[in-house]
């Protein structure tokens, strides 16, 4: 018994008539009458009552048509789906990204995950204080943004994006984009930063942002997490120096100004996991990249 056999037979169940199904199978007659009695005497039943005037099925084969056509619509089914996988247009992505993006790259990326690829389902994992490279290291996330290239080596990579730092304020406060020049402004103003026990590249350019303007921050509140960071800014505890995309989904009460600084973003995955999917949402967050700084 084989699928052609299998496909054969429903065929003539739902025709009822040699001829008319040979002409839908494109077999010749004998050929199909061939395959219904070789898959009958493999079965051991008779699952169609043949005269010279009709044909009707039995009641095994009446059996058969619904099992079977239901067997091979699964069977299409995971093959359609094992077809889509190869392809990279279904499965389950885990993407890792710090909260800057939250409200600005990271949604124009799912829209346009979402259009390209509908049976694409995204898991979206903030990630400030982990290290992103242990996880896709630990198999815990599929790709990741990432405010610095990977030093793993079994890590892949592509720049993405350069965007501004920014200083951040109060909206209170007296220093406004027209009379902002230098960050040694606030030179003796409380901050709120990341913490510093963080060793990364991205942290080193932050911190040394400040011996540039001949100054040591003020560190009253140390918060891995950018939103924290906006928030304590908003009640007017200090200010913060964060990427300038943050200023998207800032909370009123915060004025952002930008440096003469700059920060980068990558896109980070396993050099190993070479699957379409993935390489699929490098061209999407490429395009949609593109498509924000044109």
């Amino acid at each position: 018994m084989n699928i052609d056999q299998i496909r054969y037979f429903l065929g003539l169940a739902d025709e009822l008539h040699f001829w008319n199904a040979s002409e839908k199978l494109n077999i010749t007659q004998s050929a199909l009458s061939r395959h219904i009695q070789a898959l009958e005497a493999e079965l051991g039943v008779v699952l169609f009552d043949r005269t010279k005037r009709k044909v009707e099925l039995t009641a095994a084969g009446t059996f058969l048509k619904t099992e079977w056509a239901r067997l091979l619509t699964e069977l299409d089914n995971v093959q359609r789906q094992a077809r889509l996988l190869g392809d990279g247009e279904t499965g389950t992505l885990r993407v890792g990204h710090p909260s800057s993006i939250r409200f600005s790259i990271l949604p124009d990326l799912v829209v346009a995950m979402i259009r390209a690829y509908p049976n694409v389902r995204m898991e979206l994992v903030s990630v400030d204080d982990v290290d992103m490279e242990e996880l896709l290291m630990g198999y815990q996330i599929d790709i990741g943004f990432e405010r610095e290239h990977p030093g793993h080596a079994s890590l892949a990579s592509r720049l993405l994006l350069v965007e501004p730092m920014a200083l951040v304020v109060p909206e209170s406060h007296a220093i406004s984009a027209a009379t902002f020049q230098s960050l040694s402004q606030v030179a003796d103003e409380p901050f709120v930063l990341p913490s510093h026990c963080h060793n990364g590249l991205y942290m080193q350019t932050l911190y040394g942002l400040f011996p540039q303007y001949g100054f040591t921050p003020n560190v009253v509140f140390e918060s891995d997490h950018g939103t924290t960071l906006l928030s304590l800014v908003a009640r007017g505890l200090g200010v913060t120096i964060l990427p300038l995309s943050y200023e998207k989904g800032a909370p009123a009460g915060v004025r952002f100004l930008p440096l003469p600084h700059d920060t980068s973003l990558y896109m980070i995955w396993r050099q190993n996991n070479n699957c379409n999917l993935i390489r699929n949402t490098i061209r999407v967050a490429t395009d949609v990249l593109t498509t924000e700084t044109a």
